[in-house]
């Protein structure tokens, strides 16, 4: 993309690229900052124990 750019040598192009890239990480932390604590619960196997639910026939 920025071998178009006349004029420019390679630590100038180094520096655009680098800029890109904090862009972008800039931009994908602040989307990962919108998450809420329970998105993404239904990927993983382990969950919140709830309270198990006892079945009348073990307490007699």
């Amino acid at each position: 993309v920025y071998e178009g750019m006349e004029g420019t040598t390679t630590v100038e192009q180094f520096h655009y690229t680098f800029i890109t890239m904090g862009i972008i990480t800039v931009a994908s932390a602040a989307m990962f900052m919108l998450l809420k604590t329970t998105d993404g619960n239904n990927l993983i196997k382990r969950q919140r124990k709830s309270k198990p639910n006892r079945v009348p026939s073990e307490s007699e």
